[in-house]
């Protein structure tokens, strides 16, 4: 068994409510959620924002990347994501491509990319290009849908990393089923969190590296952008 994966997926407690309609994808968006919370940020990048989905999740003040301008106005429209809005003030915005150097953004508490990183050209170094958007002391979590980059990404977070630890998601067929009932949704959803943590029986990872012991790089000047309907475009 590799150091940074335990025997045993974490367990939690999972929500009523489905944050996914598929089980698989409904554990691993509860622990993220639990993850985000007891790393208690003031300040997070969300590398990959997509419709800002999973936005509500994050405390302190919220910096959102994507790299499609379309979606991430759907998320501003969204009734939810507006109730957060009038709590907290307009999130900052950018409409950026993550294969670019992003360091100017940063440095965060916590950086959260997921469902985006297997999109990208060189994933393993637009992981390297994230851990500089950290401070030291900070947090990074992530998630991929090709485990054969897991030895990559160990070797990159572990030399910036005190720990990492890899979770893998996705058990038997549990990555495809989907639109289940309540209460099916929550025996499945068990189901997956309660699988060994074994590669070979997974489709996806799920990393959390905390506590960043090297400092943050000099970052780029901040470039000119565009504003559009609240979004910074590059």
């Amino acid at each position: 068994m590799h150091p940074a994966v335990p025997p045993n997926k974490p367990i939690i407690t999972l929500m009523d409510a489905q944050l996914s309609p598929r089980p698989a994808k409904n554990y691993i968006r509860n622990l993220l959620f639990r993850d985000i919370a007891s790393l208690r940020p003031t300040t997070s990048l969300d590398a990959g924002a997509g419709d800002l989905a999973n936005y509500w999740m994050f405390p302190g003040k919220y910096c959102g990347v994507g790299k499609h301008l379309e979606r991430l106005k759907e998320g501003i429209a969204h009734a939810h994501n507006k109730k957060f809005f009038e709590q907290r003030g307009f999130p900052s915005l950018y409409r950026l491509d993550l294969d670019k150097d992003i360091s100017f953004l940063g440095p965060f508490d916590l950086c959260v990319c997921t469902e985006t990183i297997f999109y990208l050209d060189d994933p393993v170094s637009a992981v390297r290009r994230l851990i500089d958007t950290v401070r030291q002391g900070g947090n990074l979590i992530m998630d991929d849908r090709y485990l054969d980059r897991f030895d990559d990404y160990v070797d990159v977070l572990s030399s910036s990393f005190q720990d990492v630890t890899i979770t893998f998601w996705g058990f038997d067929d549990l990555m495809r089923l989907k639109h289940v009932t309540n209460n099916k949704m929550k025996e499945l959803s068990e189901t997956e969190m309660r699988a060994p943590n074994i590669q070979s029986i997974h489709s996806a990872l799920y990393i959390k590296a905390t506590n960043k012991h090297a400092p943050s790089k000099s970052s780029l000047a901040p470039p000119m952008v565009n504003l559009v309907d609240g979004i910074r475009i590059l």
